[in-house]
C-alpha cells in the first residue's frame, strides 16, 4: 500500500489567480470539476468504504472520537486529502500568505434515502463575534453529484453575517432560500471550497441507489491573534486534536515535512485552556443541543 508521500504527487500545485480569489471573498465558495483525476477519486471512494466498515455506532455517531478525523486521517488516500498539494495550493493562496492548519476531516457515503442536512455554517468561534481570521471547508465528491442523491446548497455572501451556527434551521431547516444556489451536477473528483461562515444544507433526493453520494470535507483555519476551539465534539479536545496530527505523520501525510505545519497544534485551544467567554460559549452550545437534538442532520 502506497503511503501519501507516494499518492498523486505529481500533480501540479497551481495556486488560485485573483479573480478566483476575488469571487471567493465576495461570494464565499469556489467550485473545481475533476481536482481529482478519476483512479484518484476511485482510490478515496473504496477507502470510504473501508471507512463504513470499520466504524461503529451508526449514523448517530459518524464523527465521535472514535469514527471521525482520528480514524479517517489513517486511511491514505482518503486522509492523505489533507495534504494534497493542489488543494493546499488553493488554500494558501485564500490565507494570504497567513500560516494555517487542518481543523478536521470528515467523511460518510450518503445512500438512497439519506435525509437532509439544515442550513448552517461550520465557523468554529466562541462565540460568535468577527470573521477576521478565515477558516474554509474544502468539499469532495469522488462519485460527482448528478442531482440524483444530496444536492448542495449554499447561500452566496452569507459569511459575511456574524450568527449562530443553525440560526436558521429552525425557521427553513433545508428549503430554498431567495439567492441560493443549487449545486447538482458536478463531474466525478469535483470539490467545492467554501468559506466556513457561509451558509449551506444538503437537499435531500430520492435517487442514489446506482450512484451513491461520496463525500468528505477538510477544514483548515488561519493563524491569527486569536486561537481557535480544537476538533472535537461536542467540546473541542486538545489532545485528541494532537492524536490525529500524530498519526497524519504517522500515514506519511507531512510528505516527508513539507506538509507537517497542517498537523500542527498550537493555534487551537479546549476547555482547559479557553477564556472565560469562551467556556461559558461552549457551555451554552452543548445546553442548546440537548434542548434540539434535530437541529442539525435528522436522524430518525
Amino acid at each position: 500500500m502506497k503511503n501519501t508521500s507516494q499518492v498523486d504527487s505529481n500533480v501540479s500545485s497551481d495556486a488560485l489567480c485573483t479573480a478566483d480569489i476575488a469571487f471567493f471573498e465576495r461570494e464565499g465558495y469556489l467550485i473545481f470539476p475533476r481536482l481529482l483525476t478519476p483512479a484518484h477519486s476511485e482510490r478515496v471512494m473504496r477507502d470510504i468504504d473501508r471507512l463504513q466498515a470499520q466504524r461503529t455506532g451508526g449514523y448517530a455517531q459518524r464523527n465521535s472520537e472514535e469514527n471521525g478525523t482520528a480514524l479517517i486521517i489513517t486511511f491514505p488516500h482518503l486522509g492523505g486529502l489533507t495534504c494534497y498539494p493542489p488543494m493546499v495550493a488553493k488554500v494558501a493562496s485564500l490565507m494570504g500568505g497567513c500560516g494555517f492548519a487542518l481543523h478536521h476531516q470528515h467523511a460518510n457515503l450518503h445512500p438512497k434515502g439519506t435525509l437532509p442536512s439544515n442550513w448552517h455554517h461550520d465557523y468554529e468561534q466562541f462565540p460568535q463575534t468577527d470573521r477576521d481570521q478565515l477558516m474554509v471547508h474544502c468539499f469532495y465528491y469522488p462519485n460527482g453529484l448528478n442531482g440524483e442523491a444530496g444536492d448542495l446548497l449554499v447561500l452566496p455572501r452569507s459569511h459575511k453575517s456574524v450568527m449562530h451556527n443553525n440560526a436558521f434551521s429552525g425557521l427553513f431547516y433545508a428549503k430554498d432560500l431567495p439567492g441560493s444556489v443549487t449545486i447538482d451536477e458536478l463531474p466525478g473528483g469535483s470539490a467545492v471550497i467554501v468559506h466556513s461562515a457561509l451558509l449551506h444544507a444538503r437537499r435531500a433526493k430520492p435517487g442514489g441507489l446506482s450512484n451513491p453520494r461520496y463525500f468528505t470535507d477538510v477544514s483548515y483555519c488561519q493563524a491569527g491573534d486569536q486561537k481557535w476551539p480544537a476538533y472535537g465534539f461536542p467540546l473541542p479536545k486538545l489532545a485528541l486534536h494532537k492524536r490525529v496530527g500524530q498519526r497524519a505523520r504517522e500515514a506519511g501525510h507531512g510528505r516527508e515535512g513539507k506538509f507537517d505545519f497542517l498537523y500542527a497544534t498550537d493555534m487551537f485551544y479546549d476547555m482547559d485552556t479557553a477564556t472565560e467567554p469562551q467556556r461559558v460559549a461552549m457551555e451554552w452550545r452543548v445546553r442548546q443541543g440537548r434542548k434540539n437534538r434535530s437541529v442539525r442532520e435528522r436522524t430518525q
